[in-house]
């Protein structure tokens, strides 16, 4: 098969332009005859069209420089389908090293655009490029150009470990500093997310100054991670040991980012939180993980604040804010209810940075120094859509309890699914935790098929053997709901035909502790939850459970959410200052979007009635 006619296998192009002709000899004037020069191909027009006029009068190589010429263009302004149209006429055995690395740069770049990756990947591996070939021939500029697509599209599909390794090859070929800091801080985002199982098989395959250099650093950024002031001091002397190392030279940004915030130290924290009423409990739960944090902080002698504590149910919390502003507070943690949030949020600027625990809806986050931090289902089902689409799922089907907060969080799904040019092709709603057959029944078009039988037996007069069918367009099911409901709901999915559909969870599946015999109806199904429920290595969980018996053991993902509230007093000026900032926290992965502090869980499924983790490192991008 001819090269060009592979192009359009792989990139579908959708039309040719018309090849050039070469003009007979015989028809050539002779030797004595006075002829005007051919006029040279214009190569450094912008003017596509003209270039391609040019093309069409040319012969090769001259013919496959001006292409190439215009597929840079066609790129360089985003016009695809023309830039697909023209590498189909280049004729790759035709072409230098040089200009075989740039039509495969073009080509990847193409299909990274389309989000293709994994069509990207067959590019570079494909044996009828033979790009090892010629890889070492090429100049710096080209092999770095090709590196760096390489590692985006490991990054896209996945495979972070490859990523890394093809960005340490690059940070050697690399001499501009804006381009070092972008390649170190990508190297750096894929190291801070993989788990420990990948970061030891690449540490042990890679024995190498560079990989070393990054390992320490990310040995000594998780080590103190409790103590900013350590990790700063540990940090820089690990820079001014390792001068030659490329993050050394250039920290990735987070760390810098960092370093400029730390300036900022909360001395006097006021915590807004109701002592009596209706929210009482749940505030109270929240505080004990508050509070074991705090002790967890002291028992190691690590920098602490001084907290002062004001009851927000017992005055309008205008008047609370201002007394505590009067007696020195420099940061806020609270308040909890909606409408207390909601009067905070008519302001038009706080005048200290406040953490509020609650969210309002979006677009009533507009106020200066307001954060607003909570466990919103949303962050849940987001994530649950970005890893359907990763999984390339194109149609769901959506299950929700009939109340304020099922009709909520599945409009949620709904909108990010369709926001990904997902569809959804079935919803239903259930109410309590009884019979769920003729709901699953519905949302599977079974009574449809049954109702087919029943017309074909009356047409023909007989009887005929049948077994129902469900609806094949569905490829994933997002199921919302307590744990008493999903353990119904999973079965009678399975009764009618449908066990082989993945089904999504958030963390309302899981109660929260392993129950291993009424959850085994719950096997095979992915859910988000917190670190602080699916992980036994948090430190602080760890000291409040031992050090304070009677701390409360109901609601922990609220005594969690209580953990992070004190974790992010001195991490909210950095998630401010670096957009890409994470902090790893009780609740899930933290980052700030639009003043609110957003959560990536973690991936669990259940085996044999029990959570189990899932391969974080091969659903990195929603992490």
């Amino acid at each position: 098969m001819k090269v060009r006619h592979i192009v359009f296998t792989l990139i579908s192009t959708l039309g040719i332009i018309s090849g050039c002709s070469t003009t007979d000899e015989s028809t050539q004037p002779s030797s004595t005859t006075s002829v005007p020069l051919k006029p040279e191909p214009i190569l450094y027009t912008n003017d596509i069209d003209q270039l391609l006029d040019q093309a069409l009068k040319a012969t090769s190589p001259k013919k496959e420089e001006i292409l190439l010429r215009a597929t840079t263009i066609a790129v360089d302004q985003q016009q695809l389908d023309k830039a697909k149209q023209i590498l189909a006429l280049v004729r790759y055995q035709n072409l230098n090293f040089n200009e075989k690395a740039l039509y495969l740069e073009h080509l990847i770049t193409i299909a990274l655009a389309e989000y293709r990756p994994e069509l990207a990947l067959k590019i570079f591996d494909d044996p009828r490029y033979a790009l090892h070939r010629y890889f070492d021939s090429l100049n710096r500029e080209q092999k770095l150009k090709l590196s760096a697509l390489r590692a985006e599209t490991f990054e896209l599909n996945g495979n972070l470990v490859s990523a890394i390794r093809e960005r340490l090859f690059a940070s050697q070929l690399i001499f501009d500093e804006a381009a070092i800091q972008l390649n170190n801080d990508a190297i750096w985002n894929s190291l801070i997310i993989l788990p420990q199982e990948a970061l030891n098989d690449l540490s042990n395959a890679n024995r190498h100054f560079l990989l070393e250099g990054w390992m320490t650093l990310l040995t000594i950024y998780r080590t103190y991670s409790e103590n900013i002031d350590l990790q700063i001091e540990a940090i820089l002397q690990w820079q001014s040991m390792t001068p030659q190392h490329p993050a050394a030279q250039y920290l990735p940004s987070n760390i810098y980012n960092l370093i400029l915030a730390a300036r900022y130290k909360p001395q006097k924290l006021a915590v807004l939180m109701p002592q009596s009423g209706r929210f009482k409990g749940a505030a109270d739960i929240i505080m004990s993980g508050f509070l074991g944090a705090y002790y967890s902080a002291q028992s190691q002698e690590l920098p602490v604040p001084e907290i002062e504590f004001y009851d927000s149910a017992s005055q309008p919390i205008d008047s609370i804010y201002e007394h505590a502003l009067l007696q020195g507070a420099d940061m806020i943690i609270g308040p909890l209810s909606k409408e207390k949030v909601r009067t905070l949020a008519n302001r038009e600027a706080l005048n200290v940075p406040t953490l509020a625990l609650n969210y309002l809806p979006s677009g009533s986050d507009n106020t200066t120094n307001l954060y607003q931090f909570g466990l919103a289902a949303e962050d849940e089902v987001s994530q649950i859509a970005a890893r359907a689409h990763l999984e390339t799922y194109r149609y769901a089907g959506v299950i929700y309890p009939d109340t304020e907060w099922g009709h909520r969080i599945s409009n949620a799904f709904i909108a990010q699914w369709e926001a990904l040019q997902g569809e959804v092709v079935t919803t239903a709603t259930f109410k309590g935790n009884g019979d769920f057959t003729d709901v699953i029944k519905t949302m599977l078009n079974i009574d449809d098929s049954q109702a087919r039988s029943r017309s074909l037996n009356q047409t023909l007069g007989e009887r005929l053997k049948f077994t129902p069918r469900r609806r094949r367009d569905i490829d994933f099911v997002v199921m919302l709901g307590a744990p008493q409901e999903a353990r119904q709901i999973v079965p009678t999915l399975a009764y009618y035909y449908a066990k082989d559909i993945p089904v999504y969870a958030t963390s309302h599946i899981y109660s929260g502790a392993p129950d291993p015999t009424q959850d085994k109806d719950l096997n095979k199904v992915s859910f988000v939850d917190l670190p602080w429920l699916l992980k036994n290595d948090d430190e602080i969980k760890n000291y409040i459970y031992e050090s304070w018996p009677e701390a409360p053991r109901s609601l922990p993902r609220l005594q969690a959410m209580g953990v992070d509230a004190y974790r992010l007093y001195r991490r909210l000026a950095i998630l401010q200052v670096s957009p890409n900032a994470t902090v790893q926290g009780s609740t899930g992965k933290l980052s700030l979007e639009n003043g609110r502090i957003k959560r990536t869980l973690t991936w669990a499924r259940f085996k044999q009635g029990e959570p189990t983790l899932e391969n974080q490192s091969l659903i990195h991008n929603l992490q």
